[in-house]
């Protein structure tokens, strides 16, 4: 997981926001206060207002100072234009961190939490949550690294906080960054032509998990990493802290617009919270965390945390299997939903008996599949049962293996051999079934653009009437599974359909267990004929 933080993190250590450090540097250019008013009233952005000011201060130094060389005046204009930036920010923060820690309600936990991270982005031009983290981090163990360009490489052995906006510490013996993104022309620069900084930061957000606190989604150059990460990675989820002052300050209306708006446009899950539930929310994800910063190894002490919290019913991990035809789309699918846990089709290399048609199978054949395909339920159920807090999702569910039957006594003794060689020591776990369809036509299409000839046509893969039957009977298999027609449907609609019944939809998993037990002892007589091919 990873950390991106703004000014709201530090509103609370006496730091300004955005629009009020715009409204103090404005008041340090003699005689602007009239036109600055007036260019807010007349609605023009912060940014833009930076410009302004920031050319009048620059101007107004350089007519000013006629004891610094000319070739030297203007660079030591802009020194002196970040050193009142410097002074606004840090007018009100108190100078020792002890201060700091005391007078801000969850800036330690944070500070924690920031150790424990892949990586720390933030907007900000302070250094409080450096200075924290520094002061929390364990003997001999190792602090953040400040920084204000990307790494060289990658991957790192230490936890950093960067600041993408540039750095102006509190002490000001400590170095600083030689630019700051502040005024209009610098946030155009990162938008448009640092293009280096966003592939990278587009890259941590694909491949990592963030929590993003104290930001606001009016800034231009968040809002287009954001955009961009959710068109090009529509499987990629983050989480957004929305702070509220009270817990009655947003109606439930408000909060569902504002939700539902992150979530259709930036792929952000809302959690709308006030400054003392954000410091128990950050407590509750690190509980059973070790002191060594592996965020992996949770104990039961973070299952009791959410038991307190939620109930002593409440569920702990969420599990999801994808179903489906073939060529239906179910790996595709998989692979977009990567930012939770996820298990592959099968755990195992795959025999090249699976790739054909299984009518054409040999009886030997057919056994030898069958033995190789309990195996990989029992290695996948496993994990399922066992799974850790959090959301699991599996290619495949169990019974899917009945849309490969003959007739309807296969089934029945497929669903035998489930009970003695996979539930031999523990039942098919429960979960909610993913249904993934397409129309014959479809589908037979998409093996044609594989390579995969049907039958018909002399290859190994399905026709149109198998692959219609395949779905049939999976709808029978599980007749309470969540169905997704994926015809004129691209893989990215289909994940943001997939990502949004999960995250917002109450979970209603089936008892898989149960489904194949009934098969077991369904009468023959009542089988349905469209079994049989």
């Amino acid at each position: 997981m990873s950390l991106l933080t703004g000014a709201g993190v530090t509103i609370d250590a006496g730091a300004p926001l955005w629009a009020g450090l715009v409204t103090d540097l404005a008041g340090k250019v003699p005689g602007f206060s009239d036109t600055f008013n007036r260019h807010r009233s007349a609605g023009i952005a912060d940014t833009t207002v930076t410009s302004f000011i920031h050319s009048r201060f620059v101007d107004d130094y350089v007519r000013a100072r006629n004891d610094v060389p000319e070739r030297y005046v203007r660079l030591t204009a802009e020194v002196a234009w970040f050193q009142a930036i410097r002074d606004t920010i840090y007018a009100n923060i108190p100078e020792e961190v002890a201060e700091v820690r005391k007078k801000h309600p969850y800036i330690e936990t944070l500070a924690r939490f920031c150790l424990r991270c892949e990586s720390t982005i933030t907007f900000n031009f302070d250094d409080i949550l450096d200075q924290v983290a520094t002061d929390v981090t364990a003997q001999y163990g190792q602090p953040p690294k400040t920084m204000w360009s990307l790494p060289a490489i990658e991957k790192v052995n230490f936890p950093y906080i960067y600041h993408i906006n540039g750095l102006l510490p509190q002490n000001k013996n400590k170095k600083a960054s030689e630019k700051l993104i502040f005024t209009e022309d610098s946030f155009l620069q990162v938008l448009y032509g640092g293009g280096t900084i966003n592939r990278t930061v587009l890259h941590n957000f694909t491949n990592n998990t963030f929590l993003l606190t104290g930001v606001s989604l009016t800034d231009h150059s968040l809002k287009s990493i954001l955009a961009t990460n959710a068109t090009q990675s529509p499987g990629s989820i983050h989480y957004i802290i929305h702070w509220i002052q009270t817990e009655d300050s947003l109606t439930e209306m408000q909060m569902h617009d504002i939700s539902h708006a992150n979530f259709e446009l930036f792929n952000l899950v809302t959690i709308f919270l006030t400054s003392e539930q954000i410091k128990e929310f950050l407590d509750l994800v690190q509980t059973g965390v070790q002191e060594d910063g592996n965020q992996d190894l949770l104990d039961e002490n973070f299952k009791s945390e959410i038991r307190r919290h939620a109930g002593p019913a409440a569920v702990l991990s969420y599990k999801y299997y994808i179903a489906g035809p073939v060529a239906s789309g179910k790996s595709t699918l998989l692979e977009n939903l990567r930012c939770f846990e996820t298990l592959e089709e099968w755990p195992e290399r795959t025999p090249a008996e699976l790739y054909m048609d299984h009518k054409r199978l040999e009886p030997e054949q057919r056994l030898d599949v069958d033995r190789w395909v309990y195996r990989q339920l029992k290695v996948k159920n496993k994990h399922f049962v066992r799974g850790d807090p959090g959301i699991h999702v599996m290619d495949r569910a169990p019974l899917d293996l009945f849309a490969f039957s003959i007739d309807e006594k296969e089934n029945r003794k497929k669903a035998g051999e489930i009970k003695e060689q996979v539930e031999n020591d523990e039942k098919l776990s429960d979960g909610a079934v993913m249904l993934v369809v397409a129309s014959p036509d479809e589908l037979v299409e998409r093996q044609l653009r594989r390579g995969r000839l049907p039958t018909s046509k002399g290859g190994v893969s399905y026709d149109g009437e198998s692959l219609k039957i395949q779905t049939e009977q999976l709808k029978k298999t599980y007749p309470d599974a969540i169905v997704y027609n994926t015809d004129s449907c691209d893989s990215g609609i289909l994940a943001k359909r997939a990502l949004y019944e999960i995250l917002y939809s109450e979970y209603a998993p089936l008892r898989i267990s149960e489904l194949n037990d009934a098969r077991h002892k369904r009468p023959l007589e009542a089988a349905d004929d469209s079994a049989t091919t």
